[in-house]
This record gives structure tokens, C-alpha cells and sequence, in this order.
């Protein structure tokens, strides 16, 4: 080999170990500190991704709970502030339907056998074969249903999936009798708590043990409402005359149920105003303190009958003077009408 070919390789060799060098220094892999650090970076970006996805599923859960509570609320009282056609108010729902809560949450969606389906009719007297009075027709039964469970679900569970704790009105767990106070126990499926894990509460009745438990923060009552009734003779300005009878009646019309839950269409209460002859024509106000709300029938008699009248007995016979029978919303708030008494004929 010449003596320039030889340095000619030389030179050739020295480049590609130079090469070689500059490779395996730019290719140089991250050292463990560096490594440490991305995985803790990618463990903290991790928890946060879970910790959001977990809050967003806890916030969908707490409002599906909300609109549970509010569907139910809903099919019980109908929506607040309804108005008809021509501007009147209206009330739907159970409660004014069947003039008593549910006692459970199925009657909702479940006709059950204690109430026939919605009808109209006479208002039953004090028996079967007899009626409270025959001008008088009014509706009343089951006409749901009024809210629907989900597709594939036979039951109204919270959002969390849990069964909603049912009381009465007094407090105690429900059995077989009104459906009062209506709680969702939160995420935790536990009394109290906070943020998910608090409880939500849907309440028609509270007295005052439910609030001594902690059920309720008031004595309340959001199904029954006041109904106040002036009464008159002949027309809006003149006073009833006690010679025409020493009593006035008035009576409210509609559904009703006995302690057993069994709904009928008969006589929801009724008032009564002593009149002396010796005070003369005198203004008649009558209150119904607390009345299931919905659409009713309402009238007035005057009559001379000494005993108090039974509450379905029939009284068009002993009156000298009545009103005509008269439709009446009891809503939310109190209600009031005038009903004017005419002579019988």
C-alpha cells in the first residue's frame, strides 16, 4: 500500500469513529431521575382527569335525584301556577284526583284497587243505596298515570340508585298510609352528610314530631289548603234571613277516602252557621281550614233542622233556600267564592 493510500484510510477511520461518538451522544436515553419525574406527572394529570370525571358523575347523579323529586312532586300536586284555557286555575295530580296522598310511590303509575278509575258521579249519601244530593254531580278517581318510572325500571329510585325513604306526616317510616315526607339518603346512603352525600327531602305533610326528628325544618302542610265562603241571600249584598231557617250549610263535594285509603266520590266536609232570628239578617263567612286541593263542587243550604245534619245526608228536602252547585279550585294558596242562597221552589 502507497504511503497516500495508507493515510487516505487513516483519515477515513478517524471520521467514522468520530461519527460513531456523536451518535451515541445525541441518542443519549433519559436518566432516572428523569423518568421519576414524568410518571409522577402523569400520576397527578391521572388523579385529576379521575377526580373530574368523578365530580361530573356526582353532580349528574345529585340532579337526576332533583328531577326525581320534582317529577313526583309534579304527579302529587300538579304543576304549580297551571292555568286553563280561559285564564282559571287549575290542579291536577293525585291529590286531586283521589282527595288523599298516595301510600306509595306505585300508586303513582299502578292504579291500586282502593281507587276506581276516574269517573263522574252523584256524591254518595249515608249508604250505598241513597245520594248526598241529586243536583250534584262531581269527579273523582284514578287517572294516571301520572308519572313513569324509566324505560326498564318498575320502580322511582334517586339518582344514586338507591330507594327513596318513605315517612307519614308524623315521622315514622310509611306503611300503609300517606306518603308525608320523601327523602333520597345522598351518595353515602346515609343520614346527613354533606355536599352528595346530603340528604334531599321532598315534603306534602310535616306535623311536628317529623320536625323534632329532624325530617323537617317547619310544620307544614302542602296538599290541604284553606277555603273561605261567603254566603248570601238573593244576591252579593244582602244577608241570609234566619226566618227562613235557623241554619246554614255548606258543603264541599268530591273525593274522599276512609282511614283505609278507599276513595269515593262523597262529601269532603262540611261547615255549619248558627243564625238567630232575634239578630236578623247577619253576614255568613265560612272557613274550611284545611281542604285537599282540586277542582270540587261546593253549595249552600239553609235549612230549620235542630240536630247538626249528618255529613253524606241528604238535606234538598228540609231546605228553604239554596245556592246552586258550584265549581271551586282549591289551589295552593287559599281559595274563596260567594255562593247566594235562593228559595226552593
Amino acid at each position: 500500500m502507497s504511503v497516500t493510500n495508507a493515510y487516505k484510510h487513516l483519515i477515513d477511520c478517524c471520521k467514522l469513529e468520530h461519527d460513531c461518538d456523536y451518535a451515541n451522544t445525541t441518542r443519549r436515553g433519559f436518566t432516572l431521575i428523569e423518568l421519576v419525574l414524568v410518571l409522577m406527572i402523569l400520576a397527578i394529570l391521572a388523579g385529576s382527569a379521575v377526580s373530574m370525571v368523578s365530580t361530573q358523575v356526582d353532580q349528574a347523579r345529585f340532579e337526576s335525584t332533583q328531577q326525581t323529586l320534582q317529577a313526583i312532586d309534579r304527579a302529587v300536586l300538579g304543576p304549580k301556577h297551571a292555568r286553563a284555557a280561559n285564564g282559571s286555575r287549575s290542579v291536577s295530580g293525585f291529590v286531586a284526583d283521589c282527595g288523599r296522598l298516595p301510600y306509595s310511590l306505585e300508586e303513582l303509575y299502578i292504579r291500586p284497587s282502593s281507587v276506581p278509575q276516574f269517573f263522574n258521579g252523584k256524591p254518595s249519601g249515608v249508604d250505598e243505596s241513597t245520594n248526598a244530593d241529586n243536583d250534584v254531580i262531581v269527579s273523582g278517581g284514578w287517572n294516571g298515570p301520572y308519572v313513569q318510572p324509566a324505560i326498564g325500571a318498575t320502580s322511582l329510585p334517586d339518582g344514586w340508585a338507591s330507594g327513596l325513604v318513605l315517612y307519614n306526616s308524623n315521622g315514622d317510616l310509611a306503611a300503609s298510609e300517606g306518603l308525608g315526607i320523601l327523602r333520597s339518603l345522598g351518595r353515602d346512603q346515609a343520614v346527613g352528610g354533606t355536599n352528595y352525600d346530603a340528604d334531599l327531602s321532598l315534603i306534602f305533610e310535616a306535623e311536628q314530631n317529623a320536625v323534632d326528628a329532624g325530617l323537617a325544618t317547619q310544620v307544614e302542610n302542602r296538599w290541604k289548603k284553606p277555603l273561605l265562603v261567603y254566603v248570601y241571600y238573593e244576591d252579593s249584598s244582602t244577608n241570609p234571613n234566619p226566618t227562613n231557617g235557623d241554619k246554614i250549610v255548606v258543603r264541599l263535594y268530591g273525593p274522599t277516602s276512609d282511614n283505609s285509603g278507599n276513595v269515593t266520590l262523597g262529601t269532603i266536609a262540611q261547615q255549619t252557621r248558627e243564625l238567630n232570628v232575634e239578630d236578623g239578617p247577619v253576614p255568613v263567612t265560612l272557613t274550611f281550614a284545611a281542604e285537599p286541593i282540586g277542582p270540587r263542587i261546593i253549595r249552600a243550604y239553609q235549612l230549620g233542622v235542630t240536630p247538626e245534619p249528618e255529613l253524606n245526608e241528604e238535606l234538598l228536602g228540609d231546605s228553604s233556600a239554596v245556592s246552586v252547585p258550584t265549581r271551586v279550585v282549591i289551589s295552593r294558596e287559599t281559595s274563596s267564592l260567594q255562593l247566594i242562597l235562593r228559595d226552593t221552589p
